[in-house]
């Protein structure tokens, strides 16, 4: 860790990819390490775990360059923060198993133990309500983050499980809030409605009036 940036493990502050070069070129290295910075901050105080423990729990690999692996780390991450708010506790990040896939998250809420798998909507697809978002989403929830969510279940005694998805891409500006809900609802029909599961999206463009994600869950969390 830095001076700079005191809560940023080492070996990322190393770690360089196309993604973080292309940010570093956006939005400036120091404001891109920054925002960094303070979401360790913030997700080191939710889960109780030192900045450098968290991260091989949340699968970073500093070999692995490919453009979309930081911002899925981030993601996981951003969805910690996104948890907290909405009142769950005890949020853990599973670290990547050899044997098999499982969550990415464990996180109670009321008496219910969730598992929780993310993913990000690819930044390079244009994804917005009736093209190629909804069946998008219920076909990776059937094909893959099912059966990760079913494993989790079973190996921590889960009662139930989240999917999250996270829009990072520009197709987050064509999405009112209206439309945001409407397209959970419609993917959680293609989905195939599973039993006690919870479909929650959010976009990182941020509420004018309240400062907060535009957020979508369907079914909606018991109060």
């Amino acid at each position: 860790m830095s001076l700079e940036y005191p809560h940023i493990p080492q070996q990322l502050l190393d770690y360089r990819s196309q993604k973080l070069l292309e940010a570093f070129t956006h939005q400036g290295e120091v404001n891109t390490w920054s925002a960094i910075d303070e979401l360790f901050q913030i997700v080191s105080e939710i889960t109780q775990m030192q900045p450098v423990d968290l991260l091989p729990c949340l699968g970073f690999d500093p070999n692995n360059q490919d453009r979309d692996s930081l911002q899925s780390l981030f993601g996981v991450m951003r969805t910690v923060v996104t948890l907290r708010n909405l009142g769950f506790v005890e949020i853990t990040p599973l670290p990547p198993r050899q044997d098999r896939k499982e969550a990415d998250l464990l996180a109670k809420r009321q008496d219910d133990l969730f598992a929780v798998e993310v993913f990000r909507a690819n930044e390079d697809q244009w994804r917005y309500p009736g093209y190629n978002l909804e069946e998008y989403i219920g076909r990776r929830f059937v094909k893959d983050k099912k059966a990760q969510l079913a494993a989790t279940i079973s190996s921590y005694g889960c009662s139930k499980a989240i999917l999250v998805v996270v829009f990072d891409s520009e197709s987050k500006a064509l999405l009112s809030k209206s439309e945001f809900q409407e397209a959970a609802e419609l993917s959680f029909a293609a989905m195939g409605f599973p039993d006690e599961t919870h479909l929650i999206m959010f976009t990182g463009k941020s509420d004018a009036l309240t400062g907060e994600d535009d957020l979508a869950i369907f079914p909606e969390l018991l109060p």
